[in-house]
């Protein structure tokens, strides 16, 4: 096997190959109209970038937007986000914005009319990026520093991103305080659009719906240590529950294919791990069930109960990066740390969300949802085509 050594010199110089090609690619002029979009490396189009890409779609025809996506998308002109493949890079070079919510998968270099705007993917629970230096890899940092002096505006969702941001991510540019495009839906979505998707997953729109959505365990040296499956019972789910609630479960689609929903209770119960668009499910929920994951963050926007099923909180929290805050009086609901727990939250509801919950919640949001007004993406297509029009 080669040594860590080689690898390194060999990125670096596949890096150095990729940023001269790019370089010669800047005979070409820069497009003022044209948007190179992308989230999660490619793997999709979602997200923040996702609602920003539909919003300059639907209200800006005069933008050009390109979606570095390995495969089609119906609507959309793609390009495979290959940094050896001449198009993609064509395209990365000649756009007057790049949007994007993950590092670039190789560290380029935009030229200096080129706006990059980051939104990220969600606020942070546990350390990440230079927070957790020690967790990461000497190439990941260094391409990261490299992707943070790119950006031009770093997307805030709350006062405390915007706090950590700079350190976080050796940032020194500007913040756009709107909220994250994302969660647009959660407050504007109308209620026939919510009976849409329902009626799309036929869901039964006379019961709750309880969206079951943790993280995925990925973080420990020994994989042994925590459960990949789904840490519900769900045959007892379904004999204490089904009259009332129908439970999706959102899980890590590297476990997902692993769940069998028994035909007895698969009309009250469904796996949605593949569902296109996680906000739709979070607009649609009564109630989150979760655990670390960075989607109640997003779901606190509803002013929505919830519930944190911490099961192996000691275990997640020890062996990985640790918490930005003390996990127990931080997270805005009732902990449940095994599922006897969890089904008693269930059972005694009133026990559990009173006024004083609500008042929790409240708290929880002023601090972390006030930038969400739902017209993020509106704001970032503004400040776009204002640029636009100056060339």
């Amino acid at each position: 096997m080669l040594s860590y050594q080689i690898k390194k010199y060999i990125v670096f110089i596949c890096h150095f190959i990729v940023n001269s090609i790019c370089f010669c690619l800047r005979i070409f002029p820069i497009k003022s109209n044209r948007v190179f979009v992308m989230s999660y490396h490619g793997k999709n189009l979602s997200g923040n970038p996702k609602y920003v890409a539909q919003y300059l779609k639907e209200h800006h025809p005069e933008m050009e937007v390109i979606v570095g996506h390995y495969d089609k998308l119906e609507g959309y002109q793609t390009v495979k986000p290959d940094p050896y493949r001449i198009n993609y890079l064509y395209y990365l070079m000649t756009s007057k914005f790049w949007i994007d919510n993950c590092r670039k998968t190789f560290p380029i270099y935009k030229r200096s009319k080129q706006v990059y705007i980051q939104t990220w993917h969600g606020t942070a629970l546990k350390r990440i990026e230079f927070d957790a230096e020690q967790s990461l890899s000497e190439l990941y940092l260094h391409g990261a520093k490299i992707d943070s002096q790119q950006i031009d505006y770093f997307v805030s969702p709350n006062r405390f991103m915007s706090k950590m941001t700079p350190s976080t991510f050796k940032y020194d540019g500007e913040l756009l305080e709107v909220g994250y495009p994302r969660n647009d839906i959660l407050i504007n979505l109308s209620d026939q659009q919510k009976q849409a998707i329902k009626t799309s997953l036929n869901l039964d729109l006379n019961k709750k719906i309880i969206l079951y959505g943790p993280t995925y365990r990925d973080g420990s040296k020994n994989k042994n240590d925590f459960s990949t499956g789904l840490d519900i019972d769900l045959d007892a789910f379904y004999e204490q529950f089904g009259e009332e609630y129908q439970l999706l479960l959102r899980l890590h689609s590297n476990v997902a294919t692993d769940i069998e929903i028994n035909p007895k209770y698969e009309h009250l119960i469904h796996n949605v791990s593949f569902y296109p668009d996680s906000q739709e499910l979070l607009a649609i929920a009564d109630l989150l069930i979760t655990d670390y994951s960075s989607l109640f963050f997003d779901f606190a926007v509803t002013k929505r109960p919830m519930i944190f099923y911490a099961h192996d909180l000691e275990l997640y929290r020890d062996k990985l990066r640790g918490f930005y805050f003390e996990y127990e009086s931080f997270v805005p609901g009732p902990i449940a740390r095994n599922m006897e727990q969890l089904f008693n939250i269930l059972k005694n509801w009133d026990d559990y969300y009173t006024e004083a919950y609500y008042e929790q919640l409240d708290n929880f949001c002023e601090e972390f949802t006030t930038f969400e007004t739902g017209h993020a993406a509106e704001q970032i297509a503004k400040l776009m085509t204002e640029m636009q029009k100056k060339k």
